[in-house]
């Protein structure tokens, strides 16, 4: 497809890549040459300055520099405004300019000037119209043809040594010519792709940032929505426990009068029911400070102290000793570290340290460890106790789940929820393996400490 003629030299036939993208790609690029052409003349006149003297500094001299550097200041200023017959000053400027130098140069001993007229040729071509590249190769061919003439007019012959360089320029001109007479379709093709690139590289960019715009308005809404359902939560199970204290202490108290005051006159059968109505409530009880610490573990601040891990086991174990087995081992690794909130790392490790002390009770002798695994890179806590079946491990750290009845071990079946949410609070996580009759594994990963910059409070 040949080049064809626009109004505005810098508009590539209309695109679906966009006109004014390719257009722009087509002033970058005719700017580039311009600037390089300028620059270039600004270098030759100060040579000339510097070999010739003051004496350059006459205005038949440095008149065609000035004319084709003006011009090419002129022609940028003017792309600089969106001017559309921009391109064609500067074609013009330097076609006038070196076909003056030319003029007054002469072709005989100066046929390197030949080489000047390359750069009015080459602006014409970067305008991508084929009349503009026709009529300035024309207008060169003509100055050429016309200097050599009269040169051969005046010596009376036809200089030979100029013959070669007027014939080997015009078939360049004319080929430079038909080169961007073609050139002209390869290149506004190759300004289309690009213009494409850079319109479909924005689109997804604009259409990236609507995705993350959006993500982060659906995660702030869920986050907050997430937050009300907490707060929401928690205030009904607060509002729970404490609604029940008052019923619950009317049954415990009427229970106990009527354990005192009426007890001789109840059979064995009724003294039976009364001390179990006396145990369920003591349960309840048990259930709803359970339920409260649980909502609180959500409510607290989550620091990042130095905790002594070694040393709050220790002082764990030394608690539940008293109310242990007499045979009960209890082997706690020092060393460990960790950084947390050291209130609700204490009631985690206290929960699963009271699990393993209960549930290893019946074991000759009960054992407990607590230390770190290097494999799974995690803290551990094991028992010999009477593990549970891993195919139900899923259920341990739902509140009220229960792996075991209350009449083998005691318990809410709040304390392991409580453990993951005060484990995952810290950004770690909690689980567990056991093999049934053979005792119990729990992991849990926390913060670690680092000496190098952290202290020890």
């Amino acid at each position: 497809m040949p080049m064809t003629r626009t109004d505005n030299a810098f508009e590539s036939a209309g695109d679906t890549a966009g006109p004014a993208d390719t257009q722009d790609k087509q002033k970058q690029l005719f700017r580039a040459v311009l600037i390089s052409a300028v620059t270039l003349l600004a270098l030759n006149v100060v040579i000339a300055l510097m070999v010739v003297g003051p004496t350059y500094l006459t205005l038949r001299i440095l008149g065609p520099s000035l004319i084709g550097g003006i011009g090419g200041l002129v022609s940028l200023l003017l792309l600089n405004r969106d001017v559309p017959w921009a391109g064609h000053v500067a074609v013009a400027a330097f076609l006038i300019a070196d076909s003056l130098e030319f003029v007054r140069g002469g072709l005989v001993g100066n046929e390197a000037s030949l080489l000047m007229f390359l750069v009015p040729v080459i602006l014409a071509g970067l305008l991508l119209q084929r009349g503009v590249i026709y009529v300035t190769v024309g207008i060169v061919l003509a100055v050429i043809g016309t200097v050599f003439s009269l040169e051969s007019l005046e010596l009376g012959t036809v200089p030979v040594t100029t013959i070669g360089p007027v014939l080997l320029m015009s078939l360049s001109l004319i080929l430079l010519a038909l080169f961007f007479d073609r050139f002209g379709v390869t290149l506004r093709d190759a300004l289309v792709s690009q213009a494409r690139v850079a319109k479909e590289n924005a689109r997804l960019y604009a259409e990236s940032r609507r995705l993350n715009e959006e993500l982060e308005q659906r995660v702030e809404q869920r986050t907050a929505d997430l937050s009300d359902a907490n707060r929401s939560l928690e205030s009904f199970s607060y509002s729970v426990a404490h609604d029940l204290r008052a019923p619950l202490r009317s049954i415990t108290g009427f229970s106990e009068l009527l354990q005192e005051d009426y007890a001789r006159e109840l059979d064995e059968v009724g003294v039976d029911y009364l001390n179990r109505i006396r145990r369920s409530t003591e349960r309840m009880g048990q259930i709803i400070d359970d339920l409260l610490s649980f909502s609180r573990v959500a409510q607290e601040t989550i620091s990042h102290e130095v905790i002594d891990l070694s040393r709050i086991a220790h002082e764990i174990g030394s608690e539940y000793t008293p109310y242990a087995p007499e045979s009960l081992e209890f082997h706690v690794e020092e060393g460990l570290m960790v950084k947390g909130n050291p209130g609700l790392v204490r009631v985690a490790v206290a929960n699963l340290i009271s699990n393993a002390v209960k549930f290893s009770r019946n074991s000759q002798p009960a054992r407990v460890e607590i230390g770190w695994d290097e494999e799974h890179e995690a803290f551990y806590i094991r028992d010999n106790g009477t593990g549970f079946d891993m195919q139900y491990a899923h259920n341990l750290f739902i509140p009220f789940q229960r792996l075991h009845g209350e009449e083998e071990f005691e318990g809410s079946g709040i304390g392991l929820p409580t453990v993951e949410r005060i484990i995952t609070r810290h950004g770690g996580t909690v689980w567990a393996q056991s093999v049934e009759g053979e005792g119990a594994t729990f992991f849990f990963t926390l913060p670690l400490y680092e000496p190098e910059q952290d202290q020890p409070a």
